[in-house]
C-alpha cells in the first residue's frame, strides 16, 4: 500500500507543478490557517486576536476539541489531532488528495496526497506540545543505520504535523527537512512540508503581546543591540555562535560577546537586547530573570538547550515560556533532547532573516530535520528587516523621543566606522544625540572619539549625559561599564560620580552593588577622597556582614 501511495503522490505532483506558483519570500494571509482548541476560550481568543491583526479570513480558523495537557500519547495525537485535522484539510480543499479510507501501521489516515495550499499552520494556545515515547510502536529491532540515542518516537507535535502530507512518514528517529539551508526553495520542495508556528506561552496576555511585539518590530525595524553568550562547553555550538556574530557584524549591529560559561549577569552590559543568541543553561537566568526585565519590541531571542521548551507554561522554567513572558517576539525551542546537530542552526536563522525571510520561513530554513523535537514560537509573518536602516534613521523624530532610536544611530555609525569614516560617524552621533539623547549613544560616540585619538572629547561626550542620575534594570550594566571606561580614560572624578549615581539612585542587585563599591573605593582613594572611600568601605562591610561574608 505504501508504494502505491508514494507512486500516486509523485505522479500527481507533476500536475501540481503546473497549477501552483508559490513563492518562498511572501506568506499570504488567505493561505495561513490558525488552529485553536475548541475546549479553550483563551485559545479561541488568541486565535481571533491574531487573525484580526494579520487580516487572516475568519474561514481559516480551525477549531478542534483537543486535550489541554502539554504532553499526550501517540494514540491521543492520532485520534484527536492528526486524523481530524487531515480530514478537515482535505474536505475543505486545503490539501489535495485522492480518496482513501486506509490507515497506516500506526493508525494515521493514509491518502494519496499530491499537494496543499497552506503557507503556514499557526497553533494558538492550549494545543498539545509534545508526544511521549511509546515503546509499543517501536520496531522489534534497531537497524544499524539509526544510532541508539535517536531510537525513540517521542517528538514535538509541531514537527510531526509538518510531515502530515508526506506518505506514511516514519515516527522513529527523524527525517531530513527538505527546506533546510535553501533560501529560495522551489514549489516541489515547499509542497513536501506544512510549516507550523506556535503562538503560545505562560498566559493569554503574554501571547497577545508577542503578536503585538512582532508588528511593532516590523513597523519600526529592529532597534537595539545584539548579544552572544558562548558556553565554552562544546566547540560546535560556539562555532555556530561565532558565525552568527559575523552575520550580525555584517548587519552593523553593536554586539557584545560574552565568553564566560555563565549567563550574562547583573554587572554586565545588557541594554536594549533586541537580538540574543546563547546556549547551554537549563533555565533562563542572570539579568533576564529579573521580574521587571523586558525585551525591546520585535526582539529575536534564541537560546539553545536540550529542554528549552520542555514546558512553555512556566514563567521561570526552561526558556521559551519565560522569554515570551518577558517580551520576546520570536524564539525556538526543544521539547525533548534533540542533540545539538539536530536543532535550529542560529547562524543560518540569522542569515535567513538578514536576507529578508520572515521569521517562520527562516525557522524552517535553519532546521535540518523534522519528526523530531523542535518548535518555533512567534508570528511567522514577522519580517524583522523589511525596513532598511536608512528608512529607520529617517523616521527618527524630534517630536517624540524614543530611547530605542539611539541604537539605530549607533548601527549607522558602525557602518561609517567600518568604511574608515570616523569623523562622519562622530558627527552623525552628535547630531542625533540632540534628537534622541541616551547613555548608550553618548558612550558609543565616546568610544569613537577614542578611536580618533581624542580622549578629552570622549569624556565630554559622556558628560553630556550627566543629568541622568538613575538607571533602569537594563542600563545598570551599561552605567557600570561606562564608569570603568572613564577610569581608564583618566576621568576619575566623573567615574566616581557615575558610581555614586548607580549606587544611590538605582535599585541595584547585590552582585553589581558590591563590585561597583569596590571600584568606587579605589576611585575615591586615587582622588585622595579618604572620607568618601571610608563611607563606601563601611557600606561594603555592612553588605558582607548582612550576607554572611
Amino acid at each position: 500500500m505504501k508504494q502505491i501511495v508514494v507512486a500516486l503522490w509523485a505522479v500527481s505532483f507533476c500536475w501540481l507543478l503546473l497549477s501552483f506558483n508559490l513563492t518562498a519570500a511572501e506568506l499570504r494571509p488567505s493561505h495561513v490557517l490558525v488552529l485553536a482548541n475548541a475546549d479553550s476560550q483563551r485559545s479561541l481568543d488568541v486565535a481571533r486576536y491574531y487573525m484580526a491583526k494579520r487580516k487572516i479570513p475568519e474561514r481559516n480558523l480551525i477549531a478542534l476539541r483537543l486535550p489541554r495537557e502539554e504532553v499526550i500519547t501517540w494514540q491521543t495525537y492520532i485520534d484527536t489531532l492528526h486524523n481530524p485535522l487531515i480530514n478537515m484539510l482535505i474536505s475543505s480543499k486545503w490539501i489535495h488528495a485522492g480518496a482513501s479510507n486506509q490507515i497506516d501501521r500506526i493508525g494515521r489516515r493514509l491518502v494519496a496526497i499530491y499537494g496543499h495550499e497552506v503557507d503556514f499552520l499557526v497553533f494558538s494556545m492550549d494545543i498539545p506540545l509534545k508526544i511521549s515515547d511509546d515503546p509499543q510502536r517501536m520496531p522489534a529491532t534497531r537497524p544499524d543505520s539509526i544510532r541508539q540515542e535517536f531510537w525513540t518516537n517521542r517528538a514535538s507535535v509541531d514537527s510531526e504535523i509538518s510531515l502530515m502530507t508526506f506518505p506514511e512518514s516514519a515516527i522513529v528517529a527523524y527525517m531530513p527537512n527538505p527546506l533546510f539551508n535553501i533560501m529560495e526553495p522551489g514549489t516541489f520542495t515547499q509542497q513536501q512540508v506544512i510549516r507550523v508556528a506556535r503562538l503560545d506561552g505562560t498566559n493569554e496576555e503574554s501571547v497577545k503581546r508577542l503578536v503585538d511585539n512582532a508588528l511593532a518590530g516590523e513597523a519600526k525595524g529592529v532597534r537595539g543591540r545584539a548579544y552572544i553568550d558562548y558556553s565554552q562547553k562544546y566547540p560546535q555550538g560556539d562555532e555556530w555562535l561565532k558565525t552568527t556574530h559575523l552575520v550580525l557584524n555584517k548587519m552593523g549591529f553593536d554586539t557584545t560577546e560574552e565568553f564566560r560559561p555563565e549567563l550574562i549577569d547583573w554587572h554586565e552590559r545588557f541594554d536594549a537586547p533586541s537580538i540574543y543568541f546563547g546556549w547551554w543553561a537549563w533555565n533562563l537566568g542572570g539579568l533576564m530573570s529579573a521580574a521587571d526585565f523586558k525585551f525591546p519590541p520585535g526582539a529575536i531571542i534564541f537560546h539553545i538547550h536540550s529542554f528549552s521548551a520542555n514546558t512553555i507554561r512556566s514563567v521561570d522554567q526552561n526558556w521559551v515560556g519565560p522569554l515570551v513572558q518577558r517580551g520576546a517576539a520570536v524564539t525556538v525551542g526543544n521539547v525533548y533532547e534533540p542533540y545539538l546537530q539536530l536543532t535550529h542552526y542560529p547562524h543560518i536563522f540569522m542569515d535567513a532573516l538578514n536576507r529578508g525571510q520572515c521569521a517562520g520561513v527562516a525557522a524552517y530554513t535553519s532546521l535540518p530535520i523534522l519528526s523530531w523535537q523542535t518548535i518555533f514560537v512567534g508570528d511567522p509573518f514577522y519580517t524583522p528587516f523589511g525596513k532598511d536602516l536608512d528608512s529607520q534613521l529617517a523616521a527618527i523624530s524630534t517630536g517624540k523621543m524614543d530611547p530605542l532610536d539611539q541604537y539605530v544611530v549607533m548601527r549607522k555609525m558602525n557602518f561609517l566606522r567600518k568604511d574608515g569614516r570616523l569623523d562622519d560617524a562622530c558627527l552623525l552621533g552628535y547630531r542625533y544625540l540632540k534628537i534622541t539623547p541616551g547613555l548608550a549613544l553618548a558612550y558609543h560616540i565616546a568610544k569613537c572619539e577614542v578611536e580618533r585619538g581624542k580622549r578629552n572629547e570622549a569624556i565630554e561626550a559622556i558628560r553630556l549625559m550627566d543629568a541622568i542620575k538613575a538607571y533602569g534594570v537594563n542600563e545598570q550594566g551599561l552605567a557600570y561599564e561606562i564608569a570603568r571606561f572613564l577610569t581608564v580614560q583618566g576621568a576619575h572624578r566623573q567615574a566616581l560620580q557615575m558610581y555614586s549615581n548607580l549606587l544611590n539612585n538605582s535599585r541595584v542587585p547585590l552582585l553589581i552593588e558590591k563590585m561597583a563599591i569596590v571600584d568606587a573605593i579605589a576611585c575615591a582613594q586615587g582622588l585622595g577622597e579618604a572620607l568618601i572611600a571610608e563611607r563606601w568601605q563601611t557600606r561594603l562591610t555592612q553588605l558582607n556582614t548582612a550576607n554572611g561574608k
